[in-house]
């Protein structure tokens, strides 16, 4: 990346969650340092007839500098994701959730003097959720949940998963969903997966890396 676009990306300089806006073979980009995958990366914002140029660039400057890089899909990067507890758009962020809900509230400068949606955003802040995003462990074998299917807790609906599958770095079947506020604080459900309930225990981390100590590395 520093060979791309000649700026310094150390720790120091370019920290976790930092953006800034580069040149990179001439052309202009957004890079931001996060990455869905749960490893050290960058996400680059660029325009679409830059792409392919921009990926040639990367595999040349990868090979001057003795690597080569390998391509991977998204069904493996929601995999990775989901070990991280990272929600995506219109699965777990949609205009239906709120910032307290989805965890998104730590991004929300409420003390800025005013702002679009401000009085909306103090209220969500000040009041309890009528949701709440929660990660699960899911107790089965040879299928796994895929997206809406209910939560149960004591005979009762107790929420829904939004996304779901096999973490193959953790070996653990993972989901993420929205909690009823009644049920917020619970910790064993089960949750219907091809009509059977199974067992589904939330977690209190992520499942890979959960002090994120590699993102900052």
């Amino acid at each position: 990346m520093q060979a791309v676009t000649g700026s310094s990306l150390s720790n120091g300089e370019f920290p976790f969650l930092a953006a800034r806006e580069m040149q990179a073979g001439g052309r202009h980009a957004l890079v931001g340092r996060i990455s869905l995958s749960g490893e050290p990366g960058y996400e680059m914002y660029l325009r679409p007839e830059d792409l392919v140029p921009m990926y040639d660039l990367f595999r040349s400057a990868a090979r001057e500098l003795g690597y080569e890089l390998r391509t991977y899909g998204i069904y493996a990067l929601l995999s990775l994701r989901l070990e991280k507890s990272y929600g995506i758009w219109s699965r777990e962020f949609s205009p239906d959730y709120t910032p307290a809900a989805c965890g998104l509230d730590a991004f929300v400068d409420y003390d800025k003097a005013e702002f679009i949606g401000c009085e909306a955003a103090h209220k969500d802040r000040d009041t309890q959720p009528a949701l709440r995003l929660a990660t699960l462990e899911i107790d089965t074998e040879k299928t796994e949940a895929g997206g809406f299917e209910p939560l149960w807790a004591g005979g009762k609906v107790a929420g829904y998963t939004t996304s779901g599958g096999y973490g193959h770095t953790t070996g653990k079947s993972l989901a993420m969903g929205y909690l009823y506020a009644g049920h917020a604080d619970k910790k064993e459900f089960e949750v219907s997966i091809l009509g059977e309930h199974r067992p589904a225990a939330v977690l209190e981390a992520p499942a890979y890396d959960p002090a994120g100590e590699k993102l900052r590395k």
